[in-house]
């Protein structure tokens, strides 16, 4: 089996002010947000962090708990941005598994049991071209439609959790 080329950390309300001028760096190197402003009130949702065999950070998501008018419940939104030279890492879906099981850990020890589950909205065109599945199987994420833009959206309900 081949080794993962990169190492993933959970910071999850654990930011140093450190940490937080890296990731602030990070993201407007690849415009990935569009002001300092902007990156430094996105902080306090990080959860995970890649980082190369060098420690170099390669990846970010994050997640925020919001209300979901339609579907009447709350739901944790992750978001990941990975550097384009990593992008066939599949990070991505890795940050997706760990934020999934990380909240789902937490909601069924009862310490956050606001949030009934995960709700992403997927821009990528590769993504929303190829994986078509109403079920995701890696995942189990469900689709259960698109936005205006046409995002896929798409929830994993916990384990447990009650509409």
């Amino acid at each position: 089996m081949e080794a993962i080329p990169y190492t993933l950390s959970n910071v999850w309300q654990a930011m140093t002010p450190e940490l937080g001028e890296e990731i602030t760096r990070f993201w407007l190197h690849h415009h990935a947000l569009p002001s300092e402003d902007a990156a430094r009130k996105r902080l306090p949702q990080v959860c995970l962090i890649a980082r190369n065999p060098q420690g170099k950070l390669i990846g970010i998501s994050t997640a925020y708990k919001q209300h979901n008018k339609q579907l009447d419940n709350y739901f944790y939104y992750m978001r990941a941005f990975v550097e384009p030279d990593s992008r066939d890492l599949d990070i991505g879906r890795v940050f997706t598994r760990g934020i999934r099981d990380f909240f789902e850990e937490r909601f069924i020890r009862g310490e956050d049991q606001e949030a009934i589950g995960i709700f992403l909205e997927i821009e990528n065109p590769f993504f929303k071209r190829h994986r078509r599945e109403a079920i995701l199987s890696d995942t189990g994420f469900i689709f259960v439609g698109k936005n205006e833009r046409g995002d896929h959206l798409r929830v994993y309900y916990f384990q447990g959790a009650q509409i």
